[in-house]
Parts: C-alpha cells; structure tokens; sequence
C-alpha cells in the first residue's frame, strides 16, 4: 500500500457530490458516484463553505430638512433577485438635497427578507454598498391677500407675517427670508380683487434654497387711496377791499412717489363763510374744487381742513 495517483490516461467516472442546502453553512462533501473499478479508492473527505453574500442598497427621499432617511425609501437587495424590507431610519451626512452618497450610519435599519429570502445568509449591510439620492421638495407658495394704501408702486413689501405665513410649507425649520410681490400688469393704481403675483422668493435652507422646487401661486390683492390733505392758506384783507382771487391758496399734504396737484383732476376754489358780509371778524375759508370731502381722485382720498380769513 503505497497511495498513488492515477496512471497514464486514466480517469474517473462520477462525481462528488455533498450535504444539500445553499444557505450560509458547512457543508460535508462526500465521494457520491466518483469512482474508478481499476482503483481501489482511498476518499479523504471534506467540507464545502456557503459565505455570506453582501446586501447593497439604493434609495430617493424627497428633502424632509433632516439627516435622517426612512427605511420604506430603500430598495435592498441580494443575490439572485432576493429583496429585504427595510424599516426604521438611516442617516446621512447632511440634510441638503444631493445624488448617490452613501448613507453616513445604517443601525437604525431593520431588514426583513421577501419571499424566503433570509438576512442570515448575508452580511450587515455597509454603508459602502448604498447610494441615497435627496431630491428638493415640491412646495407651492401663495401669494398673501394684499391691502396696501397708493404709493405709487406696484410691488408690496412682506410683512413678517406675510413671512411666517408663506413659511408654512417648508420643513425642518426653514423659512422663507424674502419674496418679491408684484400687482398684475404692473399697475400701481388704486384698485380692487388685482391678482398679485409673486416673482421670486428667497429660502432660508442652509443651501441657498436649492432643497426646494417651489411653485407660485398667485393671490389677490387691493390698492386703496392714499390721504391727501388741503389746508387752506390763512389769508387776510382790508375792510375796504374785495376778497382776493384765489385768497393766499393751499397746502396739499399727502402726495407721494414725487406726484404733484397734477395727479389729481379738479381746480382748487374755496368758500368763505358769511361771504357777504366785508365786516372786520374772523371767517372760515374752506377749499374745495376736488370733489366732495372723503372723495376719491385719482390715488387720493381728499380731505380739506378749512383755513381762516380776517
């Protein structure tokens, strides 16, 4: 008994074969049908190892203005089509929106295997082997109902509520900062039920706004008369003199965006009380001629404050 290989062109007939069962294990492989009848056949047995395979992830999330990623947004996977089930939450290195980083930390994930598909027969999944895309949010962001008093523009300045408001339908504490409102045809005059639209917006996400998709939706809005006051001039005369023509005239208080009496239609006049009368005395002198007291013209709502004449 000496051991010896075969001799010349000889070969075997059969085959090993071993223990079924293709998951993670040891398996003995035994000498089957391996066989040679000008042999006699010493068989040194062994065993065949199942490793674990690795797991790998993929996964799209919409921008939730956190670090951390649902496990319902991952798509794992295995060997030969097995999938798992993630639930729980992973996390990545920054909030902000991006394309295929790894995640940071998958602890906090839970797998569950499809179909008969077993976790046991593979390894933790390594952050190595996930790719996470974070697409901006979609947000509409609306117009506020307007009310602004004439000022010759056409755009209206937010308010911090208006702010706050708009704000609303952003996550994780992130806020609108500005937003640029317009009138509808850019027309700044007094007006009622004007769609409002808003031109552009500034969001504060700690990424220049790129976590966001935003989509305007337009408002309504009303430009209502701003106040003009026409103060009569005290004015004086002698007893023996007629009344002046136009007396000392009027202060007009009110106008804005450099806009001038030309703004506004009309002639200025005036009455004096107890006209007739040319006695010396202390009478009211009360400007008119652009139309009625709370009246509006043009962009102006008109009051007239009555001055004195002696």
């Amino acid at each position: 008994g000496t051991n010896r290989g075969l001799v010349g062109s000889d070969t075997f007939s059969g085959a090993l074969d071993r223990l079924t069962g293709e998951d993670v294990g040891t398996y003995a492989i035994g000498q089957g049908t391996l066989d040679n009848t000008n042999y006699q056949i010493n068989y040194v047995a062994d065993n065949f190892r199942v490793i674990p395979a690795s797991l790998s992830a993929v996964g799209t999330q919409n921008y939730n203005g956190t670090v951390f990623v649902s496990g319902s947004s991952l798509t794992v996977t295995g060997v030969n089509g097995e999938r798992f089930v993630a639930s729980g939450s992973a996390e990545l290195a920054s909030k902000n929106a991006q394309a295929n980083t790894h995640l940071l930390n998958v602890n906090g994930l839970t797998l569950s295997g499809l179909n008969g598909a077993s976790i046991a027969n593979y390894l933790p999944l390594s952050v190595n082997n996930t790719l996470m895309t974070i697409d901006p949010l979609t947000v509409s962001l609306s117009a506020p109902s307007i009310t602004k008093v004439y000022d010759g523009g056409y755009g209206y300045n937010m308010t911090a509520a208006d702010l706050r408001a708009m704000s609303s339908q952003l996550v994780g504490g992130d806020t609108v900062s500005a937003a640029v409102i317009e009138f509808a045809g850019l027309n700044p005059n007094v007006c009622t039920n004007k769609v409002t639209t808003i031109q552009s917006s500034i969001l504060n996400d700690g990424n220049g706004g790129s976590n966001y998709s935003p989509t305007y939706v337009n408002g309504v809005g009303s430009i209502t008369a701003a106040p003009l006051t026409i103060t009569a001039v005290n004015s004086a005369k002698f007893v023996i003199q007629a009344d002046p023509a136009g007396y000392s005239g009027a202060l007009f208080n009110g106008f804005v965006n450099g806009e001038s009496v030309s703004s506004i239609s009309g002639t200025l006049s005036f009455v004096r009380s107890n006209s007739s009368n040319n006695g010396a005395g202390t009478y009211a002198l009360t400007p008119g001629g652009y139309g009625p007291q709370g009246s509006v013209n043009g962009n102006y709502a008109i009051t007239y404050a009555a001055g004195t004449f002696t």
